[in-house]
């Protein structure tokens, strides 16, 4: 008996030994047959209801059940969700032959008990068979909606698909042109069914993704490519429901992209901004950070910049994932594997790599993302040795920049006064259909525009209101159809709305470093809100777009 056994355990044993004493008349307990099972490499159970015929299947699973107090079940019901060797999911609950396995799905992963079941064990060997069978035969199948659902959001330029429960069904969305749009609905079985099979594709990519975790949020990706010309890295968010039965499912597409056709011109910056970013790249140390909102295209608007360089700068990269491929520089991509002997999830991430760059010979290096203290160290001392750094950071405005770093990081005032040269900031915003926009006047002042937090806010307002606006009521040129349903109309794609904010050492010399003093200092360098009236003003974007400012 293992030192190792838990209350439980002891108490099914003695159950059994009890029961083997009516049964067996030679005297012999469970350890001898434990004894015999490891002779003959078979398990304890089979050399007790198969070898010896002490039992049947059948006897053993009415001992489990009367010891450990779970209904034995004669059969399986429900549509099957998951199979593993420990135990069969299903629409209708959990079904183990061995208690212990119940146990664990109790108490780790917080499962009902009413919705836990024993079943005999040689059903569910057969049972295990023939749903491995049905799902190899339906993998196929899976596997071609979760493509066809990809493939229709990508078609209808959809950034996100999200996939979750509501009132008794699941709901199917795309984020397109950055909105959230309802597809469709599904009933509650199916859309069951198909997180389930999503977190299955998404486990051959991720190994250390665990199937049957109902607490704990996950993440994962999937690569695709269907040989269709679809290339797309998938980044799977998923997060556990209260009720520790449902997924809320997010999936973020990320197409591969080439950066020939792309300009920062093209990107929606302005005259202006393109003259400081173009002039950013000529320097040959400091660092440049980009900011803004997930999903804004921090990374697409710095792989653009460092496609300009000259191949005689060697340009170094860190992502996760890489989205474009960069024509004159040397991309890596952040990873995790399993140790061979603990087990354990190894991560090699934006620190292991930044650290492994200084010993790289790079010229410029691009950290995807700024997560901790470690890496904007490491940043700070490429900068110091004589290295463009770039990199992207999760804040809303350009002039939050030092005050994160600082303050958030623990980053000392003068090495960011001494090597933070720009701080970039950018949200994106649909852009009006030229085929159809037309001029209007507007007289009002709208009362969100009161709740804009910007310095320079009065003085944008004669310039923009009792002024010719634009608007755009749809045509076929943009409107986007799915069925019979309009998904969006009136717009053509999206832009950048911008800020560009130069940073100098006497910025700091009074040691004010919050997002309000660099605006109530500077607010003539301009922000985002600049840039948005002057596109809205031009009938680029209307003036609805700018609520995005909010």
């Amino acid at each position: 008996m293992s030192s190792k056994a838990t209350n439980k355990e002891y108490s099914l044993i003695d159950t059994l030994n009890a029961e083997l004493k009516k049964k067996d008349s030679s005297g012999r307990t469970y350890n001898d047959f434990m004894d015999t099972a490891s002779k003959v490499n078979k398990t304890v159970f089979e050399v007790i209801c198969e070898i010896d015929r002490v039992f049947t299947y059948n006897d053993l699973a009415d001992i489990f059940s009367e010891a450990a107090g779970y209904p034995k079940a004669e059969s399986l019901s429900g549509d099957i969700l998951s199979v593993n060797t420990r135990f069969i999911q299903t629409s209708t609950g959990y079904y183990a032959w061995h208690p212990q396995v119940l146990d664990k799905l109790l108490m780790e992963q917080h499962v009902e008990k009413a919705n836990l079941y024993l079943i005999n064990k040689r059903l569910f060997d057969q049972r295990i068979g023939s749903a491995n069978i049905q799902i190899v035969e339906d993998i196929t199948k899976t596997r071609e909606e979760i493509l066809n659902i990809v493939k229709d959001a990508l078609q209808l330029h959809a950034t996100d698909i999200h996939i979750f429960p509501f009132s008794g069904v699941y709901k199917l969305t795309y984020r397109i042109l950055g909105e959230l749009t309802e597809i469709s609905s599904l009933s509650y079985q199916y859309g069951k069914a198909l997180c389930s099979a999503i977190m299955n594709y998404t486990k051959e990519f991720t190994p250390s993704l665990r199937i049957d975790e109902t607490r704990r949020p996950q993440d994962g990706r999937i690569l695709l490519s269907d040989g269709e010309n679809i290339e797309a890295d998938l980044r799977v968010s998923f997060v556990p429901k209260p009720n520790m039965k449902d997924t809320d499912i997010v999936i973020r597409l990320l197409r591969k992209e080439s950066l020939e056709e792309i300009t920062v011109e093209s990107l929606g910056y302005s005259e202006k901004h393109c003259r400081m970013l173009r002039g950013a790249i000529q320097r040959s140390k400091g660092i440049i950070v980009f900011s803004g909102a997930t999903g804004t295209g921090k990374s697409k608007s710095v792989n653009t910049l460092l496609s300009y360089i000259p191949t005689n700068r060697s340009v170094l990269t860190i992502e996760d994932p890489i989205e474009y491929s960069l024509p004159n520089g040397r991309q890596f991509q952040t990873f995790e594997y399993e140790d061979a002997e603990d087990h354990s999830v190894i991560r090699i991430g934006f620190p292991e790599f930044a650290r492994a760059f200084k010993r790289h010979d790079p010229d410029v290096i691009f950290i995807g993302e700024v997560r901790d203290k470690e890496t904007v160290e490491t940043a700070i001392h490429l900068s110091k040795t004589g290295h463009l750094v770039f990199c992207t950071l999760h804040v809303s405005r350009a002039t939050m920049i030092p005050e994160i770093l600082i303050n958030d990081f623990g980053m000392d005032i003068n090495s960011i006064s001494d090597n933070l040269v720009l701080g970039v900031n950018q949200v994106l915003v649909k852009t009006l259909c030229p085929k159809c926009k037309e001029e209007y006047l507007y007289n009002e002042n709208p009362d969100w525009f009161s709740m804009l937090r910007f310095f320079n806010k009065t003085d944008v307002t004669s310039r923009l209101f009792n002024k010719p606006l634009f608007r755009s009521k749809g045509c076929t040129h943009c409107t986007i159809i799915k069925g019979n349903k309009v998904l969006s109309k009136g717009y053509a794609d999206r832009t950048v709305v911008a800020e560009v904010f130069e940073f100098k050492s006497e910025d700091f010399a009074e040691g004010l470093i919050s997002s309000y003093d660099f605006e109530r200092r500077y607010s003539e360098r301009g922000n985002v809100l600049t840039d948005g009236v002057n596109k809205t003003i031009a009938g680029e974007i209307d003036l609805d777009s700018l609520r995005k400012l909010l």
